[in-house]
């Protein structure tokens, strides 16, 4: 314990180890569901769901060792909901643009290279980007990525689902039976875990995800998330108000999930190194101009991902770090180099 204080300054930060342990465990909890949605969504692509999981578990546990042991801050980093959507949806969809994945990808990693230079202390390009942007924008990046990702755990949950007049809708929540309702106990993991952390529960977030899961295995609710939607492709509007759709084809929401909620059999396992997927953003580069994307499309669209990363990166990193009180008095992160 003194050893892991001494490492990383715990009680000069005003905290302690055992504090600092459940902080751990909690955010694990929190930000594990990337495990399988991140998968999910880019497997539509047809990336491998096995290769997809092996990435981003490699991908966040490199970024929390890099942040833990080189930025020293309690920061855990993942692939984060934004830019997979972008390109799950948008850039690699068969309904969308449909480049293929391996070129998206390198569309990723090129603008993963130009990222990282400058982030580099020696450029500081990214920092001085962050700092000039108004501290009213950043707060309000924050908050619009707190909105988007509470969008999701409610969409996960089934208490929202799209709607093509109005966007968002609520979900198919009238005739839910507790005992098999995923979607009702969801709710009531969610309400006892504010309750708890209203009332400075210590653990609040662990409890109420471990409290609600032990529910869902025992009485085999139903995932609500595992279902599948039409994909339209055009709609027509007939007499001013109807309108006409053309499906072309179906999204399988949740597809790694289960229909209903199981007892672990295990909790660890190896899904194996990738192997069709390995090196594909690398090889990729070489096909760029024989595709239909062409360079032009492509530094387009590997453009469209550098700037939002950047931001999305200036707008999380700024927000928690306002959270935990390492803004300094130039409105400043601190070790954000």
């Amino acid at each position: 314990m003194e050893a892991l204080d001494k490492m990383f300054g715990v009680t000069e930060a005003g905290s302690d180890v055992m504090t600092e342990a459940r902080a751990g465990v909690a955010t694990f909890l929190t930000m594990a569901y990337i495990l399988l949605v991140n998968p999910s969504m880019l497997s539509a692509t047809g990336i491998p769901f096995e290769d997809a999981l092996f990435a981003t578990a490699v991908a966040a546990f490199v970024g929390c060792m890099v942040m833990a042991f080189w930025a020293n801050l309690p920061f855990a980093l993942a692939p984060g909901m934004g830019l997979n959507a972008y390109f799950a949806f948008t850039v690699a969809a068969p309904w969308a643009m449909a480049v293929p994945w391996d070129i998206a990808l390198a569309a990723i990693l090129v603008q993963g290279v130009i990222f990282l230079i400058l982030s580099l202390p020696q450029v500081g390009a990214r920092t001085a980007m962050i700092n000039a942007i108004p501290t009213d924008l950043k707060i309000a990046t924050g908050a619009g990525i707190g909105m988007f990702l509470a969008i999701i755990g409610l969409r996960e949950m089934g208490w929202v689902q799209g709607d093509n007049a109005t966007l968002v809708n609520l979900g198919e929540t009238g005739a839910m039976d507790p005992a098999s309702s995923g979607a009702f106990w969801a709710m009531i993991g969610l309400i006892t875990i504010a309750v708890l952390m209203v009332r400075k529960v210590p653990g609040a977030i662990i409890i109420g995800v471990m409290a609600v899961s032990v529910v869902g295995w025992f009485l085999g609710v139903n995932d609500p998330y595992n279902e599948s939607y039409p994909v339209v492709e055009y709609c027509t509007v007939l007499n001013g108000y109807d309108s006409e759709c053309v499906v072309q084809g179906e999204f399988v929401a949740g597809v790694a999930g289960r229909e209903t909620a199981e007892w672990p059999t295990k909790f660890f396992d190896f899904v194996g190194l990738p192997d069709d997927t390995l090196f594909a953003a690398v090889t990729a580069l070489g096909d760029i101009s024989g595709s239909e994307l062409g360079w032009g499309g492509f530094i387009s669209v590997m453009v469209t991902f550098l700037f939002v990363d950047i931001f999305d990166t200036a707008g999380t990193l700024y927000s928690v770090g306002r959270q935990a009180g390492y803004v300094d008095e130039n409105d400043e992160l601190h070790n954000s180099d």
